[in-house]
C-alpha cells in the first residue's frame, strides 16, 4: 500500500516539474514567437501584396512592461509568416493593419490568456475586422503549473488573419 502512494507521489512530483518546465511566460512576460507557427491565408484580394502595421498595446498598465519588446517580436514574427504568403510589411503601404494587444481572463485561466484585435484597412474598398483569444495555461491536480502565452499569441495571431481574410472576401 505504501508503494503505491510512494509511485504516485513520484508521479505527481514529476508531473509538476515538468508542467513547470513548459512554462514560458504570462501576460506579462514578452512572448518568443516562432512565424512557422502561424498560418497566414493567402489574402488573394489584397492587392498590392504589401501593408503597414500599427500595433496597439491596449492591456492592462501593469502588463505593459515589455510593450515595445512585444511590438517588435510580433512585427518580427509577422514579416516571416506574411512573407510566405508573399506580402510585404513596409511601412508607407495603402492597406493598413492595426492590430491591438487585450489582455483577457476566464475564471478558469488568468495569466496565459490574450486577446488580439485586427482591423486591414484597404482604401476605396473597405475594412476587415476580426477578433480572436487564446489561452495556453496548464493544470495539475486544479493548480496552474505553467503558461505558454507566446503559443496564445501565435493560436490568436492565427485566427486573427483567417478573420481578417473571411473578412476580405466579403468586401466587393
Amino acid at each position: 500500500m505504501t508503494a503505491k502512494y510512494l509511485v504516485l507521489a513520484l508521479t505527481a512530483g514529476l508531473f509538476t516539474l515538468s508542467g513547470c518546465a513548459l512554462s514560458k511566460g504570462t501576460i506579462k512576460d514578452s512572448p518568443r514567437l516562432e512565424s512557422s507557427n502561424i498560418t497566414i491565408p493567402p489574402m488573394s484580394k489584397l492587392n498590392p501584396k504589401a501593408m503597414s502595421l500599427n500595433i496597439v498595446d491596449n492591456r492592462a498598465p501593469e502588463f505593459r512592461q515589455y510593450s515595445a519588446e512585444i511590438k517588435a517580436e510580433i512585427t518580427r514574427a509577422l514579416t516571416l509568416a506574411l512573407g510566405r504568403q508573399n506580402i510585404e510589411l513596409k511601412s508607407g503601404a495603402p492597406n493598413a493593419l492595426t492590430l491591438t494587444i487585450q489582455d483577457y481572463k476566464t475564471a478558469e485561466f488568468q495569466e496565459g490568456c490574450v486577446q488580439l484585435v485586427g482591423s486591414l484597412d484597404i482604401p476605396k474598398k473597405g475594412k476587415a475586422n476580426a477578433s480572436a483569444y487564446s489561452c495556453m495555461e496548464f493544470k495539475s491536480f486544479g493548480r496552474k503549473v505553467g503558461a505558454d502565452i507566446g503559443a496564445a499569441y501565435e493560436n490568436a495571431l492565427t485566427e486573427v488573419f483567417k478573420g481578417i481574410n473571411s473578412g476580405m472576401e466579403q468586401i466587393p
